[in-house]
């Protein structure tokens, strides 16, 4: 009874790990599937190969460095393995012992390596780096190195001091139990093996030590000891960039002391360097910096930290990219006439009038037609209308898919795939009745007295859209177009996005990626039809450019027709020296660098360069070739709709209200 309940639960396991691989790997391949339909597979190869490159590499790095120290020490395991051999299992044999420590050796190595391939992008970047062009001032390095070398070295660092003080820990406790390593008394006795050993390993440690306080040096123009500033001030250049110096030469010292003892331990010596070590991190790393700070900076504070405070002003207003502000006087001429008024009657005209939010209420009210309608946002743009550029407000209108009636799996998935149409107004001009006069509206969209066409009104890529679709089914004409009366216009979805089903492999890794058998089930499947996923905006620009931030505003565009989205995109970081993070981006150097544009009916996407001079775009350019194409490419009549993004006019209002002068009194 016991053997057949185990063989259950062995057969239960094995079929739920089959059932996990068979998941994972379904949304690998269908992910392969949707990258090749938007024509970037080399792009999504790039964002796979990367991370587990770096993973492998690191993982066989420091496998490498615990599995060479531990056989190192195969001399003091064997005497260790005779000492327990009453604990120790017969077959434990040193060739046994050899794979179970090479096993434990790769997985300490594969667990390690995990931070690792998780900051994949940082190393990526590294070898892509481009210069800034900008020296800090107090070191003379390009911002570059602060951008993308400086992560780099500190990540390779902090990730070899772990790997090493593990192995470190590993080979001690080996020798602590054969008895290589013993404390009699106030005396610690060492055999020549182990001690030339750990002499080694502890050298290894004080020389990464001593790149820390190298490092840190560099560091010190992210300094946060300052109230006032941020970045290096007076007493952090003065007094704890003389300690890191200091601490570097003492370190190094340690250092070759201990590699001088590799015949006889020195201990004088290094009680000596390490004494030094200890009153250089004290006095000169924690007193002369305070007393520095109370005695000589406090006192005379504005003379002490005025150029520091001129380097924080100037770098900050450079990260956000306020120094390309122009000042102009504005001269207020209260002198208004008539004749003045018509002169600039196309700029009353454009006035804005309408708040969007009662406008969006009006929206709903008077243009959702159908209670499974709604319009998410509302944008302010201009387009050309009866020959003149006029300010319009507009919104689309997606279909809220918690509303339609009867939500089974084919209405959600099948029929009900997509919004319809937009509508359109005047941001100056009313109805008598206070409503907005509609230059757009109805369905099918009707322009009303103006030039406006729209002839590809349907939205399968939206803010709202959500969940996968099935279209270009068996039935003609089976999707739900727009509500005409008391009827239903349907229609058969002919553009070319979505992925195609034309073989049961492809429907069965769709149906394990979204954990339904109607996909394999359904009549209604035919080898032409399609299946569309990642049909929310900002979850298709994620996907696509992780390393990317997109504005929390995507608007719609309406160019040729046809309806289209617009993201604005940005490149941050946090490594700009001397200029002041922001907290809700996380960042203190941010670039509108990119426009991106996803077609509402076919899916596509483009991302246009618009800041070719970002070093941070042209790094991502040469790691993603075929990703991004200049502003150039992009069709003039999306051209006319770009627009200065809401979000970063946002944050650089807010760091202007600080650094708007250049004064630092």
């Amino acid at each position: 009874m016991a053997t057949a309940r185990r063989v259950i639960w062995i057969a239960l396991g094995v079929l739920v790990l089959l059932a996990g691989l068979t998941v994972a790997s379904a949304h690998l391949v269908t992910d392969w599937w949707w990258f090749q339909e938007l024509g970037h597979g080399g792009l999504f190869v790039r964002l796979l190969v990367w991370p587990w490159a770096v993973r492998l590499a690191a993982a066989a790095l420091f496998a490498a460095l615990i599995f060479g120290n531990l056989l190192v020490t195969r001399g003091a395991l064997a005497r260790a393995m005779f000492r327990f051999q009453g604990r120790v299992p017969v077959f434990l044999s040193w060739r046994v012992m050899r794979r179970v420590l090479l096993f434990g050796s790769v997985l300490l190595g594969l667990l390690s390596a995990e931070p690792i391939a998780q900051n994949w992008l940082l190393i990526a970047r590294f070898w892509h780096k481009t210069p800034f062009g900008v020296a800090d001032p107090l070191f003379g390095r390009d911002v570059s190195f602060y951008v993308f070398e400086l992560p780099f070295y500190r990540l390779v660092h902090g990730s070899l001091a772990g790997i090493l003080f593990l192995a470190a820990l590993m080979v001690l406790l080996v020798y602590l139990l054969a008895r290589a390593v013993e404390w009699r008394g106030r005396q610690v006795f060492l055999d020549e093996g182990p001690r030339r050993h750990l002499l080694i390993l502890a050298a290894v440690l004080v020389l990464l030590k001593a790149l820390d306080y190298r490092l840190s040096l560099y560091g010190l123009l992210f300094s946060r000891t300052s109230d006032v500033i941020y970045g290096a001030t007076y007493t952090d250049w003065h007094a704890r960039a003389l300690a890191l110096k200091v601490l570097f030469v003492v370190s190094l010292a340690f250092a070759a002391v201990l590699l001088a003892s590799w015949r006889r331990i020195r201990w004088r010596w290094l009680a000596g360097v390490g004494a030094v070590w200890m009153a250089a991190a004290v006095l000169l790393g924690q007193v002369y910096p305070e007393g520095l700070q109370r005695f000589v900076v406090e006192p005379n504070e504005l003379e002490r930290e005025r150029p520091f405070i001129e380097h924080h002003l100037a770098f900050t207003r450079l990260a956000y990219g306020l120094d390309a502000i122009e000042e102009q006087l504005f001269v207020v001429d209260n002198e208004l006439t008539w004749e003045g008024l018509a002169k600039h009657a196309h700029i009353l005209d454009n006035a804005r009038l309408w708040d969007w939010r009662p406008l969006a209420r009006s929206y709903a009210q008077l243009q959702s037609i159908r209670f499974y309608y709604t319009f998410p946002d509302v944008d302010v743009d201009r387009y050309v209308v009866n020959g003149q550029l006029r300010q319009v407000m507009l919104a689309v209108r997606e279909l809220d898919l918690s509303q339609i009636p009867n939500r089974t799996w084919v209405n959600q998935h099948l029929q009900y795939t997509h919004g319809y149409g937009l509508v359109m107004s005047p941001v100056a001009e009313v109805t008598p009745q206070g409503l907005p006069r509609f230059l757009l509206a109805d369905i099918p969209p009707r322009p009303r007295d103006v030039d406006l066409v729209v002839t590809r009104p349907e939205i399968y890529y939206g803010e709202l859209t959500n969940h996968y679709v099935v279209v270009g089914t068996r039935t003609p004409d089976f999707e739900f177009s727009y509500p005409s009366g008391d009827d239903n216009v349907r229609t058969t979805y002919r553009g070319t996005g979505g992925v195609p089903l034309h073989s049961f492999f492809r429907r069965a890794a769709f149906a394990a990626r979204f954990q339904t058998i109607n996909l394999l089930l359904s009549d209604e499947i035919t080898s032409t039809t399609r299946i569309l996923f990642r049909r929310n905006i900002t979850e298709r620009l994620q996907t696509l450019a992780p390393f990317l931030r997109f504005d929390s505003d995507p608007y719609a565009v309406l160019a040729d027709g046809r309806l289209f989205w617009i993201v604005d995109a940005y490149t941050t970081t946090l490594g700009f020296p001397y200029a002041m993070p922001h907290a809700r981006w996380q960042a203190n150097y941010v670039r509108n660098a990119v426009k991106a544009v996803v077609d509402a009916y076919n899916g596509t996407v483009h991302f246009y360069v618009f800041a070719p001079e970002d070093p941070l775009i042209r790094a991502y350019m040469g790691l993603f070739p075929g990703l991004f194409e200049p502003a150039e490419a992009m069709p003039e009549s999306l051209q006319a709709h770009v627009r200065y993004p809401e979000d970063l006019f946002q944050l650089q209002a807010e760091v202007l209200s600080l650094y708007h002068m250049d004064n630092p009194t």
